[in-house]
């Protein structure tokens, strides 16, 4: 990746992996009181519901473009290894492409339904529900940025030379 690039892209890697892991343990925590709450003193808190569900649509978004980074997204591998190389390259460009065309179309589809939620706020807490249906669109550019990323390597052939996580990419530069 080029040298201007490169802090930008560890930069975007590390709100990847900051914002699904805070977001995946503040849940955890989250559910753990809850269970406790509800089923050991017979009471519920009410908000933890919606922020657990907000929690999960972030850690869900957040998590899929950072699993792509690391290559660790949906592939087949059982199938796809046992075809011939230019198969095998056929199939990753193919699956890539429809990738890409399902985000294209979720990032449209997501950023014209949070503007639509303009006025509505959640039940208890009251927050506006188009500042938690924006997490959608900002997830899919994410998710399409590192799509678009991988895609030179996809059309070549050629496996990518760069560390897949923005923690590897900083041990790399100080070695």
């Amino acid at each position: 990746m080029h040298r201007v690039l490169r802090p930008i892209d560890r930069f975007i890697g590390l709100v990847e992996e900051i914002v699904s892991i805070s977001a995946l343990v503040v849940l955890s925590v989250l559910v753990i009181i809850q269970v406790f709450w509800r089923y050991v003193l017979n009471s519920g808190i009410l908000w933890t519901d919606e922020v657990i569900t907000i929690l999960m649509v972030m850690m869900t978004m957040f998590g899929s473009a950072a699993m792509t980074r690391r290559k660790l997204h949906t592939e087949l591998l059982v199938f796809v290894d046992k075809l011939p190389e230019p198969a095998r390259r056929a199939v990753r460009i193919l699956t890539s492409l429809i990738g890409l065309a399902f985000l294209g179309v979720f990032l449209f589809a997501s950023a014209r339904y949070s503007l639509t939620t303009r006025g509505m706020v959640t039940t208890v807490l009251r927050i506006p529900m188009q500042y938690i249906f924006v997490i959608l669109p900002i997830g899919a550019v994410f998710s399409i940025y590192e799509y678009l990323k991988t895609m030179p390597s996809v059309l070549t052939g050629r496996p990518d030379a760069a560390p897949a996580s923005p923690t590897e990419e900083s041990e790399e530069e100080t070695a």
